[in-house]
């Protein structure tokens, strides 16, 4: 539930977790235990605060006078679609999930397991983050209709998406090969477009190589 274990993510969580020991002077058998079992949620820890800044967004356009355009008036009509004590509870279980390094927890107790203070509260936000994240990958990259994602279809999966968000903001920051600017619309296949830049000259039909 801390997946998707992509190589990037795996070893980054690994190379912190050493440099961590060998700062702290102790990699003994019980540290280096405790690096293999992290179970952090690395998409948590990237994607919650862009979430965050989502709702923000939304709320500040949901009180301002100026005229919307076609797509904040609809992002303003889904954020209050939403009761409003659902979502600042969702959001707030979130913001502390997130602070706290985003452990994703199952919270069940079993004959082996007995969950600690705060296990529970932070399984339900895993269990909240997973479902939002499912929705926005399938919103955002599933709907294309092409095959480009075997065999490592959530390892490609995230890392277009971290490319398409690094690449959003004024004057193109990471020079990628299509994008829309601030309050354009294009194609969803264009948009989707930002994520291509970083590929081979000559890719394959599918992503197979794309690491």
């Amino acid at each position: 539930i801390g997946g998707p274990w992509s190589n990037g993510y795996r070893a980054d969580s690994i190379a912190k977790g050493l440099q961590a020991a060998i700062l702290d002077q102790k990699a003994d058998v019980d540290r280096m235990a405790k690096v293999q079992a992290t179970n952090g949620s690395r998409l948590g820890q990237e994607w919650v605060p862009f979430l965050q800044s989502a709702v923000a967004h939304a709320a500040q356009l949901n009180i301002s006078d100026k005229l919307l355009t076609e797509d904040e008036a609809r992002l303003v009509d889904l954020y209050n679609s939403i009761t409003p004590t659902v979502r600042d509870d969702v959001m707030a279980r979130l913001d502390a999930w997130h602070k706290a390094g985003a452990p994703a927890l199952s919270g069940v107790q079993t004959f082996y397991h007995e969950p600690a203070a705060g296990e529970t509260e932070h399984a339900i936000a895993t269990s909240i983050f997973n479902v939002w994240m499912n929705k926005f990958v399938n919103l955002s990259v599933d709907d294309e209709g092409i095959e480009v994602w075997e065999p490592w279809g959530a390892d490609a999966r995230t890392r277009a998406l971290s490319w398409m968000r690094q690449g959003r903001g004024a004057g193109n920051p990471k020079q990628q090969a299509a994008r829309s600017s601030p309050g354009t619309r294009r194609p969803k296949s264009r948009r989707f477009g930002t994520s291509w830049a970083r590929l081979p000259s000559k890719p394959a039909t599918r992503l197979r190589f794309w690491r």
